[in-house]
């Protein structure tokens, strides 16, 4: 329902409308009627109109969205999101978890910083049916990827990510299972830190 429009006298504007049937909840019915109905907002009295008769044919062959399988990434990791194409002319967008449009085509490339559900939305061009699909991309575990050189008596270069959390530390313990060890801070976002272990 469109509120509030306001027109001057004589002004006119213009109502465009699509109509589109979802391949997944298709139904026999190929006959609709729809009225468009304007009124007036102080007394609600009924002054103008349209009716529209849509009639949908249920002689095609009948296709599916699909964005593939479900995804985990590194944080500011690019990632590639494909929708398996479709035979015929369909137009491909896709949405984010907030249902705005991002994106128009077949591959969306995004830079992976949170956990996030996307929506690919295929419309066909010829009469408007359409089919929706979602994937999710998640955040890898954070990780421990190496420690070098090793052994080493002076200093590691200790290479991680950190993909989910607000802050990290590691924890270095001293030989045989001494009681002797220090904890240092991360940054969670840089993958490398040196940390001096002379003492």
């Amino acid at each position: 329902m469109l509120k509030n429009l306001m027109f001057y006298p004589q002004e006119t504007g213009t109502l465009n409308l699509t109509f589109n049937f979802l391949t997944q909840q298709l139904t026999p019915k190929e006959n609709f009627t729809y009225h468009v109905i304007q009124t007036d907002a102080n007394n609600n009295t009924v002054i103008g109109g349209e009716t529209y008769n849509i009639r949908k044919y249920n002689t095609r062959n009948t296709f599916y969205a699909n964005a593939g399988n479900d995804m985990q990434a590194n944080k500011n990791e690019e990632i590639t999101l494909s929708a398996a194409p479709v035979n015929e002319p369909v137009v491909y967008n896709w949405y984010n978890s907030n249902g705005n449009l991002i994106y128009e085509g077949a591959d969306l490339i995004i830079t992976a910083q949170i956990a996030e559900t996307y929506k690919l939305e295929v419309i066909a061009l010829n009469d408007g049916y359409k089919d929706y699909t979602e994937v999710v991309v998640g955040m890898k575990p954070n990780t421990l990827n190496a420690i070098a050189p090793n052994p080493a008596s002076d200093s590691v270069i200790i290479d991680y990510t950190i993909n989910t959390g607000t802050s990290a530390y590691i924890s270095i313990t001293g030989f045989y299972n001494t009681v002797a060890y220090n904890n240092y801070i991360l940054d969670i976002n840089q993958n490398q830190a040196t940390i001096d272990i002379s003492s």
